[in-house]
């Protein structure tokens, strides 16, 4: 919830948060494969695939996801 916040900034709203991770958790709702698509989609329209490879959200259907960018490329500001 706080990375959330963080992201959200002044737009945070509790409720819509709660839902919106609640949706991306349920093994059962296809809410996290729906994103990942879009994420997939977003990185692919403005990079080539062999660079954005490394930026979307990959795994199979009900199974754990990752990000295939080494992690010493990551900074959290």
């Amino acid at each position: 919830m706080e990375i959330y916040k963080k992201v959200k900034g002044r737009s945070f709203n509790y409720e819509i948060a709660k839902q919106s991770i609640d949706d991306v958790t349920n093994p059962l709702n296809n809410s996290i494969n729906e994103k990942c698509s879009r994420i997939r989609e977003a990185f692919v329209s403005q990079f080539d695939d062999h660079l954005a490879q490394f930026y979307y959200i990959v795994g199979q259907r009900g199974e754990l996801k990752r990000i295939m960018l080494p992690r010493n490329l990551v900074k959290w500001e």
